[in-house]
């Protein structure tokens, strides 16, 4: 019986319209009725999950920022932050020949000057985008830089970065444009694992839906394990079916 749903956001539950299917708040509600547990995981921030999921983000599980946070039945259980030395060095190598950074704590998120006019690109990743003329202005411990990468250069940039900071954060590609950087070691495999323990849940009874890099180590913690049929073909060499985003409710229904 399943008894835990993980679920990634952008590319897999929110499809190509980047909005919730129909239905799926009241699906929510009723999968907590029967004692099941829905869990988001994604790369967005924890603000702009809750309020997606306002009527019902007390009675599931979030992980945000690809790990470094998570929450349950609207309790902090983790928060993982960037060792605040190296963020004056990744300022002074990010361009916007490079790429856009967004620099997220966990409230709030920032936006350097260069990516002023990048604004419309990246607004949808929190309600709370605030501009600043440096890294050094954010007070907040950073729990992540997420960047915007140009079009073309994401091997280029995701090995630069993984030589000067792989190993002090953890390099993630997380879309088709974006890499991120997170606290070493994190995963979004590695938190589910916090929820699962903390609810004595295992593989045999956890469901997982992903569609990039950063939802692997998710997939292999879940005995039903579903691949968007977009995804590369290393996502779908770990997961154990296919699906397409439109089919997500139905197969939740069938197995719940």
């Amino acid at each position: 019986m399943v008894k835990l749903i993980a679920m990634d956001m952008d590319g897999t539950f929110l499809g190509k319209e980047g909005v919730l299917p129909e239905g799926a708040i009241d699906e929510i509600k009723k999968l907590s009725d029967k004692g099941i547990v829905f869990v988001v995981a994604s790369g967005r921030s924890l603000d702009s999950i809750e309020a997606m999921f306002e009527p019902v983000k007390d009675i599931m599980g979030i992980i945000a920022e690809n790990g470094s946070i998570i929450k349950l039945f609207g309790k902090e259980l983790q928060l993982k932050t960037l060792p605040q030395q190296h963020l004056g060095d990744i300022e002074e190598f990010l361009t916007e020949e490079i790429g856009y950074p967004v620099i997220k704590t966990q409230y709030r998120e920032y936006m350097l000057p260069y990516s002023h006019d990048h604004f419309s690109e990246i607004s949808h990743l929190a309600r709370k985008l605030v501009r600043v003329e440096r890294i050094g202005e954010v007070v907040e411990p950073v729990v992540s830089v997420a960047i915007n990468v140009v079009n073309g250069t994401m091997p280029q940039v995701k090995t630069e970065l993984e030589k000067r900071w792989g190993e002090h954060m953890r390099i993630i590609q997380s879309g088709h444009f974006w890499v991120d950087m997170i606290s070493l070691g994190t995963t979004k495999g590695d938190s589910l694992e916090v929820i699962m323990q903390k609810l004595d849940i295992n593989k045999e009874e956890t469901m997982a839906f992903g569609d990039y890099d950063n939802d692997i180590e998710m997939l292999e913690l879940a005995k039903f394990s579903y691949a968007m049929c977009h995804a590369n073909q290393h996502v779908k060499d770990v997961a154990k079916f296919e699906c397409e985003s439109e089919q997500i409710l139905d197969i939740i229904k069938q197995h719940c």
